[in-house]
């Protein structure tokens, strides 16, 4: 289900223990629908584009990602939104995202950067929810606060 996707939001309660130059907390298997630190800042991708954050990695320390792609928007700028610990934040986009994600995904990997544990995540991560549609802000909020209540963030 994971392939020609037009939506997908992917929101994560995590705890990183230790500090890498690279990190993937998730990864489609063909590179997609992503979420990894890299360069002193959290980054998203998906369908062809990336967007870099200001967020950077606190460690030993509950944590939300919130990753919302919507294929449906006007603009690269429009499909894809991150969220740290409840913030929005801007996005720095290169390439153009398209309008729906790879059509060969068919595997998501976790705390790694694929199947052979490159990159990996270190840490924990404690609770994750993925739906196969762009949820709303007010949705994305509602779970936020669900898990911010839950894990202390």
């Amino acid at each position: 289900w994971l392939g020609n996707l037009a939506g997908m939001t992917v929101i994560v309660a995590c705890k990183p223990t230790t500090s890498m130059t690279t990190t993937y907390l998730c990864n489609t298997d063909q590179g997609d629908l992503q979420i990894f630190y890299s360069s002193s800042a959290w980054r998203v991708k998906c369908a062809g584009g990336t967007g870099v954050s200001t967020a950077t990695m606190s460690l030993n320390a509950w944590q939300l990602h919130s990753f919302v792609y919507d294929g449906n928007g006007a603009s690269s700028a429009q499909k894809l939104r991150y969220r740290y610990n409840k913030a929005d934040q801007a996005l720095t986009i290169t390439g153009t995202i398209a309008a729906k994600s790879n059509g060969s995904n068919d595997n998501y990997v976790w705390g790694a950067q694929d199947t052979s544990t490159l990159n990996p995540f270190k840490g924990q991560i404690g609770e994750v929810f993925i739906f196969n549609k762009a949820l709303s802000v007010g949705e994305v909020a509602a779970i936020e606060t669900y898990l911010g209540g839950k894990w202390g963030i």
